[in-house]
């Protein structure tokens, strides 16, 4: 049994991929956790922002681009229990969110959205800004490249269609469906940490895909994701 399974509103509740993901990016990090004001980037449909609750986060605010996933995240949390004051859910970017909203966290949950993204710098930026000192990160790699190691700080620039609400919701121009977005390489993110003066750390995956199996998370098995913890001492 994992932690989703019991939460069936949520979708892909019970998978596999999930509930590995809730033990290696939630339940792994209770300490930068429990009794924080946490920012969910990229709430989706409220099932962090839900874990991290349930892990006894104070406050949770979430950021969701699409307006029918931010009606779903409110849904689902009042749907379990969660009293209102304990949330809040913004429409938009994270830009736009974090310019207008002005918003202070002690934790920041980005997970599956760095790789939607091609501002790092930008969202790095903001995150620093919000007050957090950690970032507990989930993404998608490019590869680093081996010949110097300035240059293996590269990103990989690729368009994903909008249409997806696992994608990007901003189109690069209007009519065209599709969004620019940048898979960062393993040096890159070390590298932004740095220079955000965070330290950063990596999970060690091998012992959840032991546990869990690889069925659902070939792309850690593979080294194609990984997730970093960055704190700011």
């Amino acid at each position: 049994m994992g932690f989703f399974d019991a939460y069936t509103r949520f979708r892909e509740a019970g998978t596999v991929r999930l509930n590995a993901r809730y033990e290696a990016l939630i339940d792994r990090h209770r300490t930068w956790i429990t009794g924080k004001r946490v920012l969910d980037v990229g709430s989706h449909d409220g099932r962090w922002a839900f874990a991290a609750l349930s892990c006894g986060a104070t406050h949770v605010v979430g950021i969701e681009p699409r307006p029918e996933l931010v009606a779903a995240a409110e849904d689902n949390l009042l749907a379990y229990g969660v009293s209102p004051s304990r949330f809040s859910f913004y429409i938009g970017s994270v830009e736009q969110v974090m310019r207008n909203a002005e918003l202070q966290v002690e934790t920041a949950l980005v997970f599956g959205v760095l790789y939607h993204l091609h501002d790092h710098v930008g969202l790095f930026r903001m995150l620093r800004g919000s007050g957090a000192d950690t970032l507990i990160i989930d993404t998608a790699l490019s590869p680093d490249h081996s010949e110097a190691k300035w240059y293996s700080r590269t990103v990989a620039l690729l368009t994903e269609p909008v249409d997806n609400v696992m994608n990007a919701a901003s189109e690069l121009f209007p009519g065209s469906g599709k969004a620019i977005v940048s898979h960062p390489s393993r040096a890159a993110v070390r590298f932004l940490a740095e220079q955000f003066e965070f330290v950063s750390t990596e999970v060690d995956w091998p012992p959840f895909l032991e546990t869990w199996g690889t069925d659902g998370l070939s792309d850690y098995a593979e080294d194609k994701r990984t997730t970093f913890v960055l704190h700011r001492p």
